[in-house]
Protein backbone atom coordinates (compact mmCIF):
# COMPACT_ATOMS: atom_id res chain seq x y z
CA UNK A 1 0.00 0.00 0.00
CA UNK A 2 1.65 3.54 -1.11
CA UNK A 3 0.13 6.52 0.62
CA UNK A 4 0.81 10.17 0.59
CA UNK A 5 2.73 11.73 3.17
CA UNK A 6 1.09 12.34 5.99
CA UNK A 7 1.78 11.42 9.75
CA UNK A 8 -0.36 7.80 9.97
CA UNK A 9 -1.27 5.43 7.62
CA UNK A 10 -4.30 2.48 8.11
CA UNK A 11 -4.39 -0.47 6.80
CA UNK A 12 -7.31 -2.91 6.48
CA UNK A 13 -6.49 -6.77 6.94
CA UNK A 14 -9.00 -9.33 8.22
CA UNK A 15 -11.76 -6.82 8.46
CA UNK A 16 -9.86 -4.48 11.28
CA UNK A 17 -7.33 -1.84 11.04
CA UNK A 18 -3.88 -1.04 13.12
CA UNK A 19 -2.73 2.43 13.32
CA UNK A 20 1.29 3.58 13.38
CA UNK A 21 1.82 6.90 14.47
CA UNK A 22 4.81 8.84 13.14
CA UNK A 23 7.09 10.90 15.38
CA UNK A 24 5.29 14.48 16.05
CA UNK A 25 6.97 17.27 13.96
CA UNK A 26 7.26 20.57 15.93
CA UNK A 27 5.70 23.19 13.29
CA UNK A 28 3.00 25.94 14.25
CA UNK A 29 2.04 28.29 11.85
CA UNK A 30 -1.11 30.03 12.68
CA UNK A 31 -2.63 32.57 10.11
CA UNK A 32 -3.88 35.89 10.81
CA UNK A 33 -7.48 36.49 11.39
CA UNK A 34 -9.57 39.46 10.24
CA UNK A 35 -10.96 41.49 13.26
CA UNK A 36 -13.96 44.07 13.23
CA UNK A 37 -12.54 47.91 13.27
CA UNK A 38 -15.45 49.88 13.50
CA UNK A 39 -14.22 52.11 10.19
CA UNK A 40 -14.01 50.96 6.27
CA UNK A 41 -10.62 49.23 6.97
CA UNK A 42 -10.09 45.68 8.26
CA UNK A 43 -7.60 44.91 11.01
CA UNK A 44 -5.81 41.84 11.09
CA UNK A 45 -4.90 40.92 14.57
CA UNK A 46 -1.61 39.49 15.29
CA UNK A 47 -0.74 36.08 15.12
CA UNK A 48 -1.70 34.01 18.60
CA UNK A 49 2.05 31.98 18.18
CA UNK A 50 3.70 35.17 18.41
CA UNK A 51 2.12 35.98 22.35
CA UNK A 52 3.93 32.42 23.38
CA UNK A 53 6.87 32.95 23.18
CA UNK A 54 8.21 34.92 26.32
CA UNK A 55 11.45 35.37 24.19
CA UNK A 56 9.83 37.91 21.27
CA UNK A 57 8.42 40.61 24.35
CA UNK A 58 12.03 41.78 24.31
CA UNK A 59 12.11 45.58 23.24
CA UNK A 60 13.69 46.64 19.93
CA UNK A 61 14.73 49.62 18.19
CA UNK A 62 15.37 49.87 14.46
CA UNK A 63 15.66 52.14 11.72
CA UNK A 64 16.89 51.77 8.22
CA UNK A 65 16.63 52.68 5.04
CA UNK A 66 16.71 50.32 1.86
CA UNK A 67 17.74 47.74 3.79
CA UNK A 68 16.51 43.85 2.33
CA UNK A 69 14.81 41.82 4.44
CA UNK A 70 17.44 38.96 5.47
CA UNK A 71 19.09 42.11 6.63
CA UNK A 72 16.72 43.26 9.03
CA UNK A 73 15.93 39.46 10.56
CA UNK A 74 19.81 39.11 11.00
CA UNK A 75 19.77 42.59 13.00
CA UNK A 76 16.86 41.24 15.04
CA UNK A 77 18.94 38.01 15.64
CA UNK A 78 21.90 40.40 16.79
CA UNK A 79 19.47 42.17 19.35
CA UNK A 80 17.57 39.55 20.92
CA UNK A 81 19.13 36.28 19.69
CA UNK A 82 16.02 34.94 18.22
CA UNK A 83 16.65 33.25 15.01
CA UNK A 84 14.69 34.62 12.74
CA UNK A 85 15.13 33.35 8.71
CA UNK A 86 13.10 33.45 5.42
CA UNK A 87 13.17 33.08 1.17
CA UNK A 88 12.34 36.91 0.86
CA UNK A 89 14.89 38.90 -0.33
CA UNK A 90 12.25 41.92 -0.52
CA UNK A 91 13.72 46.11 0.42
CA UNK A 92 12.25 48.23 2.92
CA UNK A 93 12.09 51.15 5.05
CA UNK A 94 11.47 50.90 8.49
CA UNK A 95 11.62 53.45 11.73
CA UNK A 96 10.11 50.96 14.77
CA UNK A 97 11.19 52.47 18.43
CA UNK A 98 11.14 50.30 21.34
CA UNK A 99 8.66 48.00 20.09
CA UNK A 100 8.86 44.17 21.37
CA UNK A 101 9.87 42.53 18.78
CA UNK A 102 6.67 40.55 18.60
CA UNK A 103 5.28 43.49 16.96
CA UNK A 104 7.88 44.01 14.81
CA UNK A 105 7.55 40.88 13.52
CA UNK A 106 3.63 41.34 12.81
CA UNK A 107 4.89 44.85 11.30
CA UNK A 108 7.02 42.42 9.14
CA UNK A 109 5.00 40.01 7.96
CA UNK A 110 1.64 42.54 7.16
CA UNK A 111 3.96 44.27 4.88
CA UNK A 112 5.13 41.43 2.86
CA UNK A 113 1.88 39.58 3.07
CA UNK A 114 3.35 37.05 4.91
CA UNK A 115 2.71 34.67 8.11
CA UNK A 116 5.69 33.49 10.79
CA UNK A 117 5.94 29.66 11.38
CA UNK A 118 7.50 28.25 14.11
CA UNK A 119 10.26 25.76 12.87
CA UNK A 120 11.70 24.59 15.94
CA UNK A 121 11.80 25.87 19.64
CA UNK A 122 14.30 28.27 18.86
CA UNK A 123 13.82 29.63 15.01
CA UNK A 124 10.79 31.41 13.14
CA UNK A 125 10.36 31.33 9.33
CA UNK A 126 8.49 33.81 7.49
CA UNK A 127 6.69 32.91 4.66
CA UNK A 128 4.02 33.86 1.58
CA UNK A 129 0.75 33.36 2.69
CA UNK A 130 -0.13 31.97 -0.17
CA UNK A 131 3.48 29.27 -0.38
CA UNK A 132 2.17 26.27 -2.64
CA UNK A 133 5.53 24.60 -1.41
CA UNK A 134 4.14 22.19 0.64
CA UNK A 135 4.70 18.70 -0.28
CA UNK A 136 0.99 17.90 1.03
CA UNK A 137 -0.69 19.99 -1.46
CA UNK A 138 -1.82 18.39 -4.44
CA UNK A 139 0.19 17.76 -7.18
CA UNK A 140 -1.84 17.04 -10.39
CA UNK A 141 -5.28 17.78 -10.90
CA UNK A 142 -6.53 13.96 -10.42
CA UNK A 143 -5.32 14.55 -6.72
CA UNK A 144 -7.05 18.00 -6.29
CA UNK A 145 -10.18 16.21 -7.48
CA UNK A 146 -9.48 13.46 -4.71
CA UNK A 147 -8.53 16.16 -2.20
CA UNK A 148 -12.29 17.65 -3.46
CA UNK A 149 -14.36 14.44 -3.10
CA UNK A 150 -12.75 13.49 0.30
CA UNK A 151 -13.38 16.97 2.01
CA UNK A 152 -17.16 16.60 0.40
CA UNK A 153 -17.33 13.36 1.80
CA UNK A 154 -16.25 14.64 5.27
CA UNK A 155 -18.80 17.60 5.09
CA UNK A 156 -21.45 14.42 4.23
CA UNK A 157 -20.34 12.81 7.21
CA UNK A 158 -21.05 15.66 9.59
CA UNK A 159 -25.04 14.85 8.74
CA UNK A 160 -24.94 11.45 9.61
CA UNK A 161 -26.20 10.06 13.04
CA UNK A 162 -24.00 10.08 15.80
CA UNK A 163 -24.01 6.31 16.04
CA UNK A 164 -22.56 6.21 12.32
CA UNK A 165 -20.00 8.40 12.83
CA UNK A 166 -18.82 7.46 16.06
CA UNK A 167 -18.48 3.80 14.72
CA UNK A 168 -16.81 5.14 11.05
CA UNK A 169 -13.75 6.09 13.17
CA UNK A 170 -13.56 3.16 15.11
CA UNK A 171 -11.18 0.26 14.10
CA UNK A 172 -14.37 -1.89 13.03
CA UNK A 173 -15.68 1.39 10.52
CA UNK A 174 -18.82 0.67 8.84
CA UNK A 175 -20.25 -1.08 5.80
CA UNK A 176 -20.80 0.95 2.68
CA UNK A 177 -24.13 0.34 2.76
CA UNK A 178 -24.43 2.29 6.15
CA UNK A 179 -23.74 5.11 4.31
CA UNK A 180 -25.94 7.64 1.75
CA UNK A 181 -25.63 6.74 -2.20
CA UNK A 182 -23.61 10.41 -2.71
CA UNK A 183 -20.90 9.47 0.08
CA UNK A 184 -20.77 5.85 -1.75
CA UNK A 185 -20.39 6.98 -4.72
CA UNK A 186 -17.33 9.77 -3.50
CA UNK A 187 -15.71 6.29 -2.04
CA UNK A 188 -15.84 5.23 -5.43
CA UNK A 189 -14.33 8.12 -7.04
CA UNK A 190 -11.59 8.88 -4.59
CA UNK A 191 -10.55 5.02 -4.88
CA UNK A 192 -10.59 5.51 -8.90
CA UNK A 193 -8.30 8.40 -8.06
CA UNK A 194 -6.09 6.90 -5.89
CA UNK A 195 -5.48 3.73 -8.19
CA UNK A 196 -4.87 6.15 -11.31
CA UNK A 197 -2.34 8.23 -8.80
CA UNK A 198 -0.57 4.70 -9.10
CA UNK A 199 -1.46 4.00 -5.40
CA UNK A 200 -2.51 0.41 -5.23
CA UNK A 201 -3.03 -1.85 -2.96
CA UNK A 202 0.78 -3.91 -2.42
CA UNK A 203 -0.44 -7.09 -0.75
CA UNK A 204 -0.36 -9.84 -2.81
CA UNK A 205 -2.74 -12.07 -1.73
CA UNK A 206 -5.12 -8.98 -1.72
CA UNK A 207 -8.36 -8.70 -3.68
CA UNK A 208 -7.89 -5.95 -6.51
CA UNK A 209 -9.56 -3.31 -5.28
CA UNK A 210 -11.61 -1.21 -7.70
CA UNK A 211 -14.74 0.85 -7.49
CA UNK A 212 -16.75 -1.95 -9.84
CA UNK A 213 -15.57 -4.42 -6.35
CA UNK A 214 -16.05 -2.12 -3.71
CA UNK A 215 -19.07 -4.04 -2.47
CA UNK A 216 -21.91 -3.03 -0.19
CA UNK A 217 -20.53 -4.63 2.40
CA UNK A 218 -16.85 -3.02 1.98
CA UNK A 219 -15.54 -1.54 5.20
CA UNK A 220 -14.92 2.00 5.56
CA UNK A 221 -13.73 4.00 7.96
CA UNK A 222 -12.61 7.70 8.35
CA UNK A 223 -10.00 9.09 9.94
CA UNK A 224 -9.29 12.55 11.13
CA UNK A 225 -6.07 13.97 12.36
CA UNK A 226 -5.81 17.77 12.97
CA UNK A 227 -3.11 20.09 13.07
CA UNK A 228 -2.48 23.55 14.24
CA UNK A 229 -3.02 24.51 10.30
CA UNK A 230 -4.87 22.20 8.49
CA UNK A 231 -6.66 18.68 9.02
CA UNK A 232 -5.34 15.71 7.50
CA UNK A 233 -7.76 12.94 6.69
CA UNK A 234 -7.78 9.53 5.92
CA UNK A 235 -10.36 7.23 4.30
CA UNK A 236 -9.95 3.32 4.44
CA UNK A 237 -11.93 1.45 2.37
CA UNK A 238 -11.62 -2.74 2.07
CA UNK A 239 -12.56 -6.00 2.58
CA UNK A 240 -12.13 -9.27 4.65
CA UNK A 241 -8.83 -9.82 2.59
CA UNK A 242 -6.94 -6.15 1.99
CA UNK A 243 -7.55 -2.50 1.86
CA UNK A 244 -6.65 0.73 0.67
CA UNK A 245 -5.62 3.98 2.80
CA UNK A 246 -6.78 7.29 0.70
CA UNK A 247 -4.82 10.16 2.16
CA UNK A 248 -6.05 14.03 1.91
CA UNK A 249 -6.25 17.22 3.57
CA UNK A 250 -7.94 20.61 3.40
CA UNK A 251 -4.54 22.71 3.56
CA UNK A 252 -5.48 24.32 -0.21
CA UNK A 253 -8.45 25.29 1.02
CA UNK A 254 -6.47 27.08 4.09
CA UNK A 255 -3.98 28.54 1.81
CA UNK A 256 -7.23 29.92 -0.05
CA UNK A 257 -8.49 31.61 2.47
CA UNK A 258 -4.82 32.86 3.74
CA UNK A 259 -4.50 34.52 0.48
CA UNK A 260 -7.79 36.04 0.66
CA UNK A 261 -7.46 37.34 4.03
CA UNK A 262 -4.16 39.03 3.26
CA UNK A 263 -5.68 40.41 0.34
CA UNK A 264 -8.67 41.66 1.80
CA UNK A 265 -5.82 43.57 4.42
CA UNK A 266 -4.09 45.38 1.62
CA UNK A 267 -7.02 45.97 -0.69
CA UNK A 268 -9.69 46.96 1.67
CA UNK A 269 -9.64 51.43 1.98
CA UNK A 270 -7.57 52.81 4.96
CA UNK A 271 -9.42 54.49 8.01
CA UNK A 272 -10.57 57.70 6.04
CA UNK A 273 -11.60 59.43 9.66
CA UNK A 274 -9.92 59.45 13.10
CA UNK A 275 -13.36 58.36 14.85
CA UNK A 276 -13.07 54.97 12.94
CA UNK A 277 -9.31 54.50 14.66
CA UNK A 278 -10.48 55.24 17.90
CA UNK A 279 -12.30 51.90 18.09
CA UNK A 280 -8.90 50.22 17.46
CA UNK A 281 -7.88 50.64 20.95
CA UNK A 282 -5.56 53.15 23.00
CA UNK A 283 -2.57 52.81 21.23
CA UNK A 284 -3.79 53.22 17.56
CA UNK A 285 -6.06 55.96 18.93
CA UNK A 286 -3.40 57.83 20.39
CA UNK A 287 -1.23 58.27 17.32
CA UNK A 288 -3.94 58.63 14.85
CA UNK A 289 -5.68 61.51 16.66
CA UNK A 290 -2.89 63.65 16.88
CA UNK A 291 -3.12 66.66 15.14
CA UNK A 292 0.38 67.44 12.81
CA UNK A 293 1.31 69.02 9.12
CA UNK A 294 3.87 68.53 7.09
CA UNK A 295 5.92 70.77 4.58
CA UNK A 296 9.07 69.34 2.83
CA UNK A 297 10.64 69.93 -0.08
CA UNK A 298 11.43 66.76 -2.65
CA UNK A 299 10.57 64.26 -0.46
CA UNK A 300 10.19 60.43 -1.21
CA UNK A 301 7.56 58.27 0.55
CA UNK A 302 10.01 57.36 3.21
CA UNK A 303 11.43 60.41 3.52
CA UNK A 304 7.80 61.42 4.31
CA UNK A 305 7.28 59.05 6.58
CA UNK A 306 10.60 59.28 8.78
CA UNK A 307 9.22 63.10 8.98
CA UNK A 308 6.08 62.15 10.55
CA UNK A 309 7.96 59.83 12.61
CA UNK A 310 10.06 62.17 13.95
CA UNK A 311 7.54 64.77 14.64
CA UNK A 312 4.33 62.34 15.93
CA UNK A 313 6.90 59.35 17.32
CA UNK A 314 4.90 57.15 15.00
CA UNK A 315 6.26 53.83 14.05
CA UNK A 316 6.30 52.48 10.63
CA UNK A 317 7.72 50.01 7.86
CA UNK A 318 7.13 50.65 4.48
CA UNK A 319 8.07 49.08 0.99
CA UNK A 320 10.65 50.16 -1.34
CA UNK A 321 9.15 51.27 -4.87
CA UNK A 322 11.12 51.68 -8.31
CA UNK A 323 7.85 52.35 -10.43
CA UNK A 324 6.05 55.27 -8.12
CA UNK A 325 6.95 58.94 -9.09
CA UNK A 326 9.66 60.49 -7.80
CA UNK A 327 10.40 63.31 -4.60
CA UNK A 328 8.10 65.86 -4.44
CA UNK A 329 7.12 68.87 -2.60
CA UNK A 330 4.42 67.92 0.32
CA UNK A 331 2.41 70.43 1.95
CA UNK A 332 -0.11 69.40 4.25
CA UNK A 333 -1.86 71.89 6.30
CA UNK A 334 -2.64 70.29 10.50
CA UNK A 335 -5.33 67.56 10.47
CA UNK A 336 -5.31 64.67 12.49
CA UNK A 337 -2.46 62.00 11.59
CA UNK A 338 -4.87 59.60 10.16
CA UNK A 339 -6.27 61.89 7.30
CA UNK A 340 -2.95 63.39 6.83
CA UNK A 341 -1.48 59.90 6.02
CA UNK A 342 -4.28 59.63 2.86
CA UNK A 343 -3.87 62.82 1.98
CA UNK A 344 -0.33 62.24 1.64
CA UNK A 345 0.24 59.02 0.26
CA UNK A 346 -2.60 59.85 -2.51
CA UNK A 347 0.00 61.57 -3.95
CA UNK A 348 1.98 59.39 -4.52
CA UNK A 349 1.03 56.62 -7.35
CA UNK A 350 1.31 55.48 -11.15
CA UNK A 351 -1.15 54.57 -13.85
CA UNK A 352 -1.22 51.04 -12.23
CA UNK A 353 -0.41 51.55 -8.09
CA UNK A 354 -0.77 53.53 -5.26
CA UNK A 355 0.24 54.00 -2.08
CA UNK A 356 -2.01 53.28 1.08
CA UNK A 357 -1.48 52.05 4.90
CA UNK A 358 -2.90 50.31 7.40
CA UNK A 359 -2.23 50.28 11.10
CA UNK A 360 -1.93 47.71 13.68
CA UNK A 361 -2.79 46.41 17.03
CA UNK A 362 0.84 47.52 18.27
CA UNK A 363 0.34 51.01 16.42
CA UNK A 364 2.85 50.08 13.88
CA UNK A 365 1.84 52.11 10.37
CA UNK A 366 2.54 49.83 7.73
CA UNK A 367 2.35 51.59 4.37
CA UNK A 368 2.23 49.32 1.21
CA UNK A 369 2.02 49.26 -2.65
CA UNK A 370 -1.65 48.47 -3.79
CA UNK A 371 -3.00 47.38 -7.58
CA UNK A 372 -5.57 49.97 -8.25
CA UNK A 373 -8.79 48.72 -9.36
CA UNK A 374 -9.33 48.16 -12.90
CA UNK A 375 -11.76 50.42 -14.69
CA UNK A 376 -13.91 50.00 -17.99
CA UNK A 377 -11.99 51.58 -20.96
CA UNK A 378 -14.97 54.24 -20.78
CA UNK A 379 -14.72 55.09 -17.08
CA UNK A 380 -10.73 54.94 -17.20
CA UNK A 381 -11.08 57.39 -20.52
CA UNK A 382 -13.31 59.61 -18.40
CA UNK A 383 -10.58 59.92 -15.93
CA UNK A 384 -7.65 60.72 -17.57
CA UNK A 385 -9.49 63.24 -19.24
CA UNK A 386 -10.32 64.74 -15.92
CA UNK A 387 -6.60 64.36 -15.01
CA UNK A 388 -6.21 67.24 -17.59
Amino acid sequence: MNARITNRFLCVCSAAAVAITAPRVWSQTLNNRAAPTGGASTLLTRQSILDRDERLRQKVTIARRDITLPEVLRTLRRETGVRLITDQDERMNLSLRDLPLKDVMDAIATLNRSVWERVDKDTYRLRRADDESSPLLPRSELERAKFQDGLQFVQKAESLSQDVRRRMAEVEGVRLADLPIPMQDLARRMLAAEIGLGNTNSSDDALSLTPDTLGLNAIVRLDKRPSAEFNDYSLVVGNTRGGMNISFNDLEQVHRRRAQEMHLAATTDPPRKSADVAVRGSKQDATMRQITSLTLRKATPPQALRQLAEQTGMNFVTCRSLFLPGARDVALPAMPLSDLLDRLLASYQNDDERMTWTVRESGVVVAYLEAKPLLPPDEKAAAVGASH
